[in-house]
């Protein structure tokens, strides 16, 4: 069956192709019953526009690509589903691109991207290949970094200062008279969010005369922990009193494992965590942890897209909206 085409449209609807085409537009200038009749037929006959061609003319499109890392952290799934709605709501569709956490990989989505004519992107994290900063740089759109600060952003940065994170919650548990410590997590490159946070908590730890750390970076591709994982870990340090675990996820594990083998929490072990996901407010003993403006995120990096699109500029180049420390009973 030969696909239905915008002249197919126009005939059936008795206008021609040009009004046809602009009553089907999202900021249509064709009189209402006209338009309405226009897209009454095309929902009719099927029609669907070829977007390619309207790129072409446009130079550009209605899409706005949103890179992340994982689309199965509940994380970035608060900030895609806070960003979705009010591109939606301005007529641009989100694109939906998954590197789990490669900047290779980011680097081949951006470049995929391109070939799209995007209206803007919006990316997680700041530190990028050098290819790829160069390709957003050179974009000439709204480019929106999300979850980190950056003191020279390609564009516009949406998000909250990692190193500081680790550094209130090391104040915290120092406060809380905890001595050995390690750091546990996934994806702990140097250029991290996670091990920014690393950073801050060693820092701090060291500016108080306390041991820097033991580093613990989970050799697993879902950055899961096992409980022999968790049992060689508590062998690490002489005296482990205190895991600072770069995510929730992590420290609930580690929560679970101390109830099986019987360790008390917190009086033999502490437990703190990063992200402030649901299932920590609800395990005994509550995590201590850190909340992240994830949700505010993607309605900010998505607010800045839409209004840089429209070029407008009254508003900050960077965004910080701040994590907040979660004391519970777990630390």
């Amino acid at each position: 069956m030969p696909r239905v085409t915008l002249l197919d449209v126009a005939k059936a609807a008795g206008v021609s192709k040009m009004t046809a085409s602009r009553a089907l537009r999202e900021h249509s200038d064709v009189a209402t019953e006209t338009r309405e009749k226009v897209r009454r037929i095309a929902a009719e006959l099927g029609y669907v526009p070829n977007q390619m061609a309207s790129m072409l003319s446009a130079k550009s499109s209605l899409i706005v690509p949103m890179i992340i890392p994982s689309i199965s952290n509940s994380v970035f799934a608060d900030i895609v589903a806070h960003a979705q709605p009010l591109l939606l709501e301005a007529g641009y569709q989100m694109m939906l691109f998954n590197t789990d956490y490669s900047l290779d990989r980011e680097e081949k989505a951006i470049a995929a991207m391109m070939a799209w004519s995007p209206a803007a992107i919006i990316l997680s994290g700041v530190d990028h290949t050098e290819l790829s900063r160069q390709q957003l740089k050179n974009a000439g759109i709204p480019v929106v970094e999300m979850m980190d600060l950056a003191e020279d952003p390609i564009d516009l940065a949406v998000g909250f200062d990692h190193v500081q994170a680790g550094v209130d919650m090391a104040r915290y548990l120092i406060g809380r008279g905890y001595k050995r410590f390690a750091f546990c997590g996934s994806q702990l490159d140097m250029d991290t969010r996670a091990y920014k946070r690393f950073a801050g908590f060693r820092e701090t730890l060291e500016a108080s005369g306390l041991m820097p750390p033991s580093l613990v970076n989970i050799d697993d591709p879902e950055g899961i922990l096992t409980q022999d994982d968790f049992q060689s870990m508590l062998n690490v340090v002489d005296g482990l009193d205190c895991i600072y675990f770069s995510n929730d996820d992590l420290a609930v594990s580690a929560l679970l494992f101390c109830a099986r083998l019987g360790i008390s929490v917190p009086e033999q072990l502490a437990i703190a965590g990063f992200n402030d996901i649901p299932l920590g407010r609800q395990i005994t003993p509550r995590l201590t942890t850190t909340r992240t403006p994830r949700g505010l995120i993607g309605e900010k990096a998505a607010q800045y897209a839409l209004e840089a699109i429209k070029n407008k500029e009254d508003f900050p180049k960077v965004l910080d909206l701040k994590s907040e420390l979660l004391p519970r009973e777990s630390a």
